[in-house]
């Protein structure tokens, strides 16, 4: 008997042991910070070209830092052009599930007065970047200038991203910090990377258009020019992508400065009931047009024209960066006998000339109030 309960006593022991690294493993929570002073704690150097005759583009240096003494030295086109040089590390998490990140950090530049400045590259996706292909353009975050008027000594800058993701299969995520260079050799720091994955008490329903609008549908309205309509279409493309493979670009030859065009999504709720909707979404706008608006509200009938479509222009799209910028919105709707729910997600084109923007990423939360 006494080795009967011995052997039961460790068959316990041994499943607690697989149930704690299991929800480990789960964690819904990921929270570090990297200052590098002991080495590059787990991160990876990467780049678009090959200096096998070279040192590394990444070093560990003390010529500067923000935390401790230690800071990474990180150096851009020194054998061409338009070189991109990061660090990257991978988190594994639970599959299939959403997640929001944040990313900042300190970043020491000497660019300034916008001239022939490089990039930033900041971000999270769910696969390592192949350096061949395009991977990278979900991680730009707009040029690495410091803000001076004239060119100086190095200025630290703080720097600061939210992103919302959804992991595959594999429940990898894998962080991105670091320049794209434009057509000079350049030097940066960074230093005190700190990063946040947070997984979503309340899952929201996710849409990133990989092959088709994923229920959603297409609408338009205010049309007409000169007796005719002015062009438009939305469709999945890969052009410009943040999440899979695919994103749904909208496309407006605003002729008469007047076109709406939109997308629309039913869900189901309770009838005469009070809900609480969250909409957001990465919108990258592909030309110039600051002064048309962005669309987003929560209706409990189809919006069908301008006149329902008014009460939810939101921002002016603004000065034009070709970055990828979170949007985010909240409301309030009492459903009706249907129990329906209608989300609207679009652009008022206000400015007569072609626009196109690229919406991805797309999340929607409905809670009862």
């Amino acid at each position: 008997m006494r080795y009967i309960a011995c052997f039961i006593t460790c068959l316990l022991l041994l499943s607690m042991a697989f149930a704690n690294r299991s929800f480990a493993g789960q964690a819904p929570q990921i929270e570090e910070t990297y200052s590098f002073e002991n080495d590059f704690e787990g991160w990876t150097i990467r780049s678009n070209q090959q200096e096998p005759n070279l040192p590394p583009p990444v070093t560990r240096s003390q010529e500067r830092a923000v935390d401790g003494t230690t800071a990474l030295r990180l150096i851009v086109n020194r054998l061409g052009v338009f070189q991109g040089v990061w660090i990257e590390k991978s988190f594994t998490i639970e599959p299939n599930q959403i997640y929001d990140v944040s990313i900042d950090y300190s970043l020491a530049s000497k660019d300034c007065c916008r001239s022939n400045p490089s990039y930033i590259l900041t971000g999270i996706i769910n696969k390592s970047p192949d350096p061949a292909i395009r991977d990278l353009a979900p991680t730009g975050q707009g040029i690495a200038d410091n803000g001076e008027e004239t060119f100086s000594d190095f200025k630290w800058l703080n720097k600061e991203y939210e992103f919302t993701v959804r992991t595959d299969e594999q429940g990898k995520l894998y962080a991105i910090v670091g320049i794209g260079g434009n057509e000079a050799t350049r030097s940066y720091f960074f230093d005190k990377i700190h990063i946040k994955i947070t997984k979503r008490e309340i899952p929201c329903e996710f849409y990133s258009f990989e092959n088709d609008l994923e229920g959603w549908t297409a609408k338009a309205t205010d049309l007409d020019f000169q007796g005719s309509p002015v062009p438009w279409s939305v469709s999945p493309t890969d052009f410009v992508i943040q999440d899979g493979k695919k994103s749904l670009q909208f496309t407006i030859d605003s002729r008469n400065g007047n076109a709406k065009v939109w997308i629309e999504k039913v869900f189901f709720a309770e009838p005469k009931k009070k809900y609480r909707v969250k909409v957001e979404y990465g919108l990258f706008s592909q030309l110039d047009a600051p002064r048309s608006k962005i669309i987003t509200g929560v209706l409990n009938t189809s919006a069908e024209g301008g006149q329902e479509l008014e009460p939810f222009y939101q921002k002016k799209i603004g000065t034009y960066e070709p970055v990828w910028k979170r949007n985010q919105y909240e409301f309030q709707v009492k459903t009706k006998k249907s129990g329906l729910v209608y989300v609207v997600i679009g652009i008022f084109a206000e400015e007569a000339k072609l626009q196109a923007y690229s919406f991805d990423n797309v999340c929607v939360t409905i809670t009862k109030k």
